[in-house]
């Protein structure tokens, strides 16, 4: 994914959204050969996200080598074996007005991060569950 930090005059600095695509599975679904499906009780509630930057080098001081990690709600429910798409900010506007992305405008320097996205809810019976995936984000001044 391309972030643009500074685009041309007649845009405007936007955040990126990411589009994320689940659904679930059962973690126990028994014996071989058994059938198994989900019953509303295994229905997947999802109440937020976090994202959290890193360097493939291991210099991860937010606001220094990377942008600030983020938190934020995003609700819907994955219900038997149904898929569910939803779209969150992967990439918050402020992010792009603060350090260590406020640098690269106006420069050629291109900042290669992976963000580790974490989805948290619960089934219906209450049990927390989470699932995290990452994407690799190519931050400059694209314009």
């Amino acid at each position: 994914m391309y972030s643009d930090v500074d685009p041309p005059p007649t845009q405007t600095v936007r955040a990126n959204l990411a589009r994320v695509v689940v659904r679930q599975v059962l973690r126990d679904p028994g014996a071989p050969g058994a059938t198994a499906a989900p019953t509303p009780i295994n229905d997947i509630t999802v109440t937020e996200y976090e994202v959290r930057y890193r360097l493939a080098s291991g210099r991860n001081t937010p606001g220094v080598d990377v942008p600030h990690p983020i938190r934020g709600g995003l609700t819907f429910t994955i219900q038997g074996t149904s898929t569910v798409t939803a779209e969150f900010d992967l990439v918050r506007l402020i992010a792009k007005q603060e350090s260590p992305l406020a640098a690269l405008k106006s420069s050629s320097v291109v900042l290669t991060v992976i963000a580790d996205v974490t989805f948290y809810g619960h089934d219906q019976a209450g049990n927390a569950v989470s699932a995290t995936g990452s994407v690799q984000i190519n931050f400059a001044d694209f314009g």
